[in-house]
């Protein structure tokens, strides 16, 4: 695997190929001698999704969809055997972005968006919050200990991957399409998050379609923190209404950001939504502002 990894690098794409296959040859013999052996399906796994991006870099779309499929269902049947193995959840979420990348090449513009939002689904619920600032830190600390890739770093490489490969899908059908349920812009080198919906969280009303309506939400609002230039200022003054659902996304983006060392600042924080969540601190979780204006003020004095 290595040496593919090399001659892939040096665009040999037929040593490369001949050098994968000899590896998905000597796992799958190992396989066969222990059935079952969920670091062996892993590696095999690996090898297909790898055999994918090989022939997707020679245009292949066809077979390089085939392997990645492949290594897909070795992925998703690790899943079912055991739901908290980190390292499968995050490569299931890569595969699946792998899968969207193809379809994108190939113009299938809506199923690469349904691989997409799989894969940032998994991979976002696959990233830890954080509280205190110190996850990445930590991270890298045992990456650098044990010579291994972290799978909360390699999590946040896929996540921005599958996010960017959104984004350019969503613009090249429609500039507006990207985001429709925030409005994004750059202010002394900040980045404003504005929620533009009047409620934060499902409707009490066709439960179903709502629920879409937040995880659409909250891709959104992953995609303009991931890119986000400077600190990032989160905008309420919109938000009527709030629920726990609501609550529970703030927190969640919170974390996210807080984790990489990055505490966002939340701006026209109503009264009212004040009232309506009275067991979540606030002002100790987050730097409040009443406007986008007087957070600019802060940050920049």
């Amino acid at each position: 695997m290595d040496l593919f990894s090399l001659y892939r690098i040096m665009r040999k794409r037929n040593e490369a190929e001949k050098a994968y296959v000899q590896a998905l040859s000597i796992w799958q013999e190992l396989s066969s001698a222990q059935p079952g052996d969920a670091r062996v399906l892993a590696r095999i796994a690996g090898c297909k999704n790898h055999l994918g991006l090989l022939y997707q870099d020679a245009g292949s779309f066809a077979q390089a969809a085939g392997f990645f499929r492949e290594a897909l269902a070795l992925r998703e049947s690790l899943l079912s055997s055991d739901s908290q193995d980190e390292e499968n959840l995050v490569y299931l979420g890569g595969t699946l972005c792998n899968l969207g990348n193809v379809a994108a090449d190939q113009n299938d513009l809506q199923t690469a968006l349904t691989w997409y939002h799989r894969s940032i689904d998994i991979l976002d619920r696959s990233v830890p919050g954080c509280n205190c600032g110190c996850r990445d830190i930590i991270a890298n600390m045992m990456a650098t200990a044990t010579g291994r890739s972290s799978p909360i770093l390699i999590a946040q490489q896929f996540l921005r991957n599958a996010l960017q490969g959104r984004a350019t899908l969503l613009e090249k059908q429609s500039p507006g399409l990207r985001f429709r349920r925030l409005r994004c812009s750059e202010r002394d080198n900040n980045t404003v998050v504005s929620v533009l919906a009047e409620r934060l969280g499902p409707s009490r009303s066709g439960p179903l379609a709502q629920d879409e309506i937040m995880q659409e939400l909250k891709r959104e609002l992953l995609d303009a923190i991931s890119f986000a230039r400077g600190s990032v200022i989160l905008d309420l003054q919109a938000v009527k209404d709030i629920d726990a659902d609501g609550v529970a996304l703030l927190l969640h983006l919170r974390g996210r950001l807080a984790g990489g060392g990055e505490w966002p600042s939340l701006c026209g924080l109503s009264q009212e939504l004040r009232a309506a969540t009275p067991s979540v601190p606030w002002d100790d979780d987050s730097k409040c502002y009443a406007s986008v204006d007087a957070a600019l003020a802060d940050v920049d004095g």
